[in-house]
């Protein structure tokens, strides 16, 4: 940066100058998917006894493929409110993952002039910010992505001016190494410097059921006594098809005695919309409030602060969503000056009714592969005058077929219905789904309210799988839920709540959790289970791995157990070993299982499929001090159902498998009876006196190991006796 001299920068500012006054834009190769420059916030709001405010400048969507090393733009804003008061650089080309020399950043405020061509440029803010190259002059990086690419500070130009200023982004562009200059959308933003607020209130009204009336009202905030207000005029535009004014009458704001001792004059007018050749006006209410002033015709008080200025009181004609807009509004101050205010619109929402899929989250079955959700309404009320519903529900066909489609007891209910269910296909755009419309025919004695089921749709599993069970809305225009009235008009979308199914997850599992063992050559049996076996798997076969410690063990033999109808059991044993592809894989017994064809009934629920015998091949000896039990894990892994299709479908495993501890045996134990008695010292003495190769010599009774079975053999085996007491 501080190697930049003043020549180089005023050359650069000249330069980026010339290039905008004279409107030269290189667009080269300009992609359609724009990035965006932004005023945030979008609506600053500056009350009485504030003076500055910030704003950011923001880029997101910026693509890499822009290659983007520097950005230029301009900020417009009315220098009769407010004036710039620093400009500070944002952080996202500080972001080291590009910037690697530092960023060279600069701003000018220019005021308006007229072009020799007759163009006015309003006064605006001037700011360039550039990545710095290496020492060749090149790039390796460049920004992309969203952040903050300037901050502005502006200040009011007094604290008594009043008005509202556009902050109107222009001039924008990104330069790639080549020096194109690359264009951008922008977002502009509106600035209102001290000015009061009239708002609809509350800002979402939901139309009310049993009655058809409900209120408004208009409040106003962030008035000010600068504000030296004694009157106020407003507009409230509805829509009139929808609804109707009732009545309009003052609220308590203006009429408070602290500041009008005499009173208030308020009026109201309800205009109808008007047409061309008349100037083209919305249906709306115009009204009027002024503070009486005292006999000579002055004010001494003002208001100020927040509160209630008109109640007004709608009855819908027609209950379906519309708008409360306050506009052309203005205080007046005792000079009959008009002063601009900031106005915030309400929402008049209709209650939406909800379709649901239920249950939401569906889990099974076990014993069958078919199943049922139904289609469900709620907060459905008379006033929506529904005679008419549609909706498609999108489904996974790779996993679900559609068995049945019956209509529920809810429209049914209200009258004679005629019911329209079919089974659409995939199509091009759209997925495979179920479509159903249901139609209460006329004539309508009753209209349907309340909630109930609409439809039954039984499903079949075809493979083990999951599937989302989705309402199709909005997303999915022309085919997105619809319900109708007896005006054959459609609501609002109504509210959606999807679904969700999935077949449960079959776990293995080994049986008993603990297995112990005291001596070589004892033999034990472990359970291989299973559980949570859906009919929806169509198992026609299984196979899996049981991991053990084939130093400590070896597998005697593998036989079916009781849960499969005599199938085809085959297993092998496997020492550990390294796949090809770098996947370990720990000394096992693979074991797979076969249900012989023809399959006409699939295997469901709990039980034992296989019961592995292993033997004990070594275990540890001790004399003194034992040492603890040799212990290891049974672990099931690489587990895979199969399906007729030949589809491996997934398993789950209980965590861990099981254990099993091998004790050590003392070597005074010659009998292995697990007790060091009398009769291993009669084993020891039969043994006295040999060495290996004589008729009476018993390696067992050699105890200290010398090859020799002495009178020390005998004399340790005698300080244990009686072990493990």
């Amino acid at each position: 940066m501080k190697s930049i001299t003043k020549k180089f920068f005023g050359y650069l500012v000249t330069s980026l100058l010339m290039l905008s006054m004279f409107n030269i834009i290189l667009t080269a190769g300009a992609d359609p998917d724009m990035p965006t420059l932004s005023v945030e916030p979008s609506l600053v709001v500056l009350t009485m006894g504030t003076e500055t405010f910030d704003v950011n400048i923001t880029i997101r969507d910026l693509s890499i493929d822009y290659r983007a090393v520097g950005l230029e733009f301009r900020l417009g804003f009315d220098i009769d409110l407010i004036n710039v008061t620093t400009v500070v650089e944002g952080p996202f080309l500080q972001n080291p993952e590009w910037n690697h020399y530092g960023t060279l950043f600069f701003d000018l405020v220019e005021d308006s002039i007229i072009l020799p061509n007759g163009t006015e440029i309003e006064t605006h803010a001037l700011v360039g910010n550039i990545l710095l190259p290496n020492a060749t002059g090149d790039y390796t990086d460049f920004a992309y992505g969203d952040g903050v690419l300037a901050t502005i500070t502006f200040t009011a130009i007094s604290p008594d001016v009043i008005g509202i200023c556009d902050l109107d982004l222009w001039g924008v562009a990104i330069t790639n190494p080549e020096k194109e200059r690359l264009p951008a959308h922008t977002e502009d933003g509106i600035a209102k410097i001290h000015v009061a607020t009239i708002s609809a209130s509350p800002s979402l009204i939901m139309l009310p059921t049993g009655t058809d009336e409900f209120t408004v009202d208009i409040d106003i905030s962030d008035l000010s006594l600068d504000h030296r207000c004694v009157g106020l005029e407003f507009r409230v535009e509805y829509d009139d098809t929808k609804l109707e004014v009732v009545d309009v009458v003052e609220g308590p704001f203006l009429d408070d005695p602290t500041w009008a001792p005499f009173g208030t004059i308020f009026f109201y007018i309800i205009e109808p919309p008007q047409e061309p050749p008349d100037p083209p006006n919305p249906a709306h209410i115009l009204v009027g409030m002024l503070i009486v002033p005292n006999a000579t015709g002055d004010w001494e008080f003002f208001p100020y602060g927040a509160g209630t200025l008109a109640t007004i009181t709608f009855r819908w004609i027609q209950f379906r969503d519309s708008y409360i807009i306050p506009y052309a509004t203005a205080l007046s101050n005792p000079e009959s000056v008009r002063m601009p205010t900031h106005t915030e619109d309400a929402y008049v929402k209709m209650p939406r009714p909800t379709l649901s899929v239920d249950p939401s989250m569906f889990v099974g079955p076990i014993d069958t592969d078919e199943f049922e959700i139904n289609i469900t309404i709620s907060d459905l009320y008379i006033e929506h005058d529904v005679v008419g519903i549609e909706f498609r529900l999108a489904y996974a066909d790779m996993y679900l077929e559609v068995v049945d489609i019956t209509e529920g007891p809810f429209m049914q209910a209200f009258g004679t219905t005629y019911f329209i269910p079919s089974v659409v296909s995939q199509t091009e755009g759209f997925p495979p789904h179920v479509h159903v419309g249901i139609v209460l025919l006329p004539p309508w004695t009753t209209i349907p309210e309340g909630e109930g089921t609409l439809a039954t749709i039984t499903f079949r599993w075809k493979q083990y799988g999951a599937s989302e069970l989705e309402l199709m809305g909005d997303d999915w225009t022309p085919l997105q839920v619809r319900l109708v009235d007896t005006n054959s008009d459609t609501l609002p979308s109504p509210n959606l709540e999807h679904g969700y199914v999935e077949v449960p997850l079959a776990t293995l599992c080994i049986e008993p959790p603990l297995t112990q063992a005291f001596f070589v050559g004892d033999t034990f049996d472990v359970n291989v289970t299973i559980s949570d076996l859906s009919v929806a798997y169509h198992f026609v076969g299984i196979e899996f791995r049981v991991a053990f410690n084939d130093t400590l063990l070896e597998v005697v033999d593998v036989t079916a157990g009781p849960f499969l109808d005599s199938p085809l059991t085959f297993y092998n044993v496997d020492p550990e070993a390294w796949f090809p592809n770098g996947t370990y894989v720990p000394s096992s017994v693979v074991i797979g299982q076969l249900l012989l064809p023809p399959w006409t009934d699939f295997p469901y629920g709990d039980g034992v499929l296989v019961t592995i015998t292993f033997e004990v091949i070594y275990q540890e000896t001790m004399v003194d001090i034992a040492p603890p039990p040799l212990t290891g894990e049974f672990s099931i892994f690489a587990g895979a159902i199969s399906d007729p299709a030949q589809n491996r479908q997934p398993v789950d495993y209980c965590d861990p498998a099981a254990a099993y501890e091998i004790y050590p045996r003392h070597l005074c134990d010659l009998n292995l009876d697990g007790y060091v008695g009398i009769d291993d010292l009669i084993i020891c003495g039969e043994a006295f006196g040999s060495s290996p190769g004589h008729i009476r010599w018993n390696p067992e009774a050699d105890v200290n190991g010398d090859n020799y079975v002495g009178i020390d053999d005998i004399v340790i085996c005698a300080q244990n006796f009686g072990w493990p007491t």
